[in-house]
């Protein structure tokens, strides 16, 4: 599997600089937008993660959360990817389509990654799949029960890269098909 640079850096970008690069895709516009229309139409992947952080602000704080599958090993998030060119230099790059969310995590953060099952991460990079469903695809849902831990701010420094970053300093949430379940934290 290649390696992508992260933020996607759409192919008619001038330059392959930051001002055209879009780190996350809004569903809503894949069809309008003119960095992600071709990329929506016939560059569709998958991108794999363990978890992933919100922040959810509490006054002038802003609380890092760590969100992970429960039972699953990781999330397949709906992505875009981009292949910009200009002479002999060549730069593939992907970024995670996201969604409003679903009322079960509007209390933390306003978006979330589109995650997908198996399933329908097969249909996501199919190229023979209709529009039409792969706007379901894109509905904002929870497919899978997932948990939500307060962490450490430790993270909120991207120098800090270890286990303290997904150390968690408060009770887990555990969500699923719109149930809030609080679970205790376990040392």
């Amino acid at each position: 599997m290649p390696s992508m640079r992260w933020w996607l850096v759409p192919s008619w970008s001038p330059e392959p600089g930051t001002k055209y690069s879009m780190f996350n895709a809004k569903s809503e516009t894949l069809t309008t937008s003119r960095a992600y229309k071709e990329p929506f139409k016939r560059r569709r992947c998958v991108i794999p993660a363990s978890g992933y952080y919100e922040w959810k602000k509490d006054g002038s704080i802003k609380v890092p959360y760590y969100i992970e599958p429960v039972s699953e090993p990781g999330f397949a998030f709906a992505g875009l990817w981009d292949r910009w060119h200009r002479g002999d230099q060549i730069i593939e790059s992907c970024t995670i389509v996201t969604a409003a969310s679903p009322d079960p995590m509007k209390n933390i953060h306003h978006r979330i990654p589109v995650h997908l099952t198996v399933d329908q991460a097969r249909t996501w990079v199919n190229q023979q799949t209709e529009s039409s469903r792969l706007q379901e695809l894109l509905m904002p849902e929870i497919r899978m029960e997932i948990q939500v831990t307060p962490v450490s701010t430790i993270v909120n420094n991207a120098r800090n890269k270890d286990d303290r970053c997904v150390e968690p300093v408060g009770e887990t949430i555990k969500i699923h098909q719109a149930k809030l379940i609080a679970t205790p934290h376990r040392s």
